[in-house]
Order: structure tokens, then sequence, then C-alpha cells
């Protein structure tokens, strides 16, 4: 991971992604806050086009529901006898 401090390190932005395009980049800001920049994959992107939404978060907020949850106790006794 390349590491560009703003406060010594003066590079535009098309540098940053230059930078992005080889590898991780730590940007720390003017006032102390980090940054990461990295190259997404197609991956990465069809998460963030799904996280937006409605009908697929809600998909998920469906299917996450516990229906048949068992306790931890029961399943230890299941696997000793």
């Amino acid at each position: 991971m390349k590491t560009v401090d703003l406060c010594f390190d003066d590079i535009s932005l098309n540098g940053l992604l230059e930078l992005a395009k080889q590898d991780c980049v730590l940007i720390r800001s003017l006032h102390g806050e980090d940054y990461v920049l990295e190259q997404t994959d197609v991956y990465d992107r069809e998460a963030a086009m799904l996280s937006g939404s409605e009908t697929f978060m809600s998909f998920l907020s469906e299917r996450s529901i516990e229906t048949d949850a068992m306790p931890l106790q029961s399943i230890q006794q299941n696997i000793e006898t």
C-alpha cells in the first residue's frame, strides 16, 4: 500500500488514480483524515449497484431472518450423544 500525505505531497487527482492502478493508496488529508483509494473490479461495481437497490436490500433482509434457530446448548448436546 502506497501512502500519500497531502501535507507533504503535491499530487493531482490523475496522479492518485495512476498510483491506484498499481496498488491501493492510503491518502492522508490536510486535516489528518485517512482515505483509501483502489481500483474496483466488476464484482465491486456490481456490489455497489446492488447495495443501492431497495428491492435487493429488502430481499436480503427477508433472507436474513432466522426461522429455525437452534440454541447452542442443543447443538452441543446433539454432538455429545
